[in-house]
């Protein structure tokens, strides 16, 4: 099968990171969760771009060689990462930081379309995960980014994340160091499992 259609394929049998947040706060809301409409949406979605995606898309590449270029680190591309115990719970990551062969690290990317045509000090004018807190620069933790990359941490058993925030115009960006939440990931899971 080809290796695209094969991915659409994997993402569309596993629950990633998006969609554990979308079930967790269907879950929430509902005191007799009917989660079969939103099911469907799961294992047949419709195709989805616009400019906004399409900019990510053909950004990540070149935030990937600016970070891996900043830091030195090897990074490691990899594809969908299916958790071992829970075999219908996946995550996707931008990449993986190895030091001596082994995985310490996650990378996540985001490339917002103001990167485009303005430098990474406008940021805060448009992305509302970002906020700042005594003068540092963070991810907001009831953001979907941040159930993102805390199941990438757990699936992958890592304990922080790079979440990088990239500006095309300036071949820069915004890095902020994500530690593991054992709590929030573990309550993530938990209530999608109905444990």
């Amino acid at each position: 099968m080809h290796k695209t259609r094969l991915r659409r394929v994997e993402r569309r049998t596993a629950v990633t990171d998006y969609w554990i947040y979308l079930l967790r706060d269907i879950y929430l809301r509902q005191s007799k969760p009917q989660l079969g409409a939103e099911s469907i949406k799961f294992f047949f979605p419709k195709g989805f771009t616009n400019k906004f995606v399409a900019h990510g898309i053909a950004c990540e590449k070149r935030a990937l060689n600016t970070f891996k270029k900043n830091t030195n680190f090897n990074v490691i591309e990899v594809s969908l990462m299916v958790c071992k115990y829970m075999p219908w719970l996946a995550y996707s990551p931008d990449g993986v930081i190895m030091e001596n062969k082994v995985p310490t690290s996650l990378l996540e990317i985001k490339c917002p379309y103001i990167g485009k045509e303005k430098g990474t000090e406008h940021f805060f004018d448009s992305c509302d995960y970002l906020t700042e807190v005594n003068g540092e620069v963070r991810l907001k933790n009831r953001h979907k980014y941040y159930a993102q990359v805390q199941l990438g941490m757990a699936l992958l058993n890592l304990r922080k994340t790079y979440f990088i925030v990239y500006s095309s115009f300036t071949d820069t960006y915004l890095q902020i160091v994500v530690p593991y939440n054992e709590s929030f990931s573990t309550d993530l899971i938990n209530t999608v499992t109905n444990k």
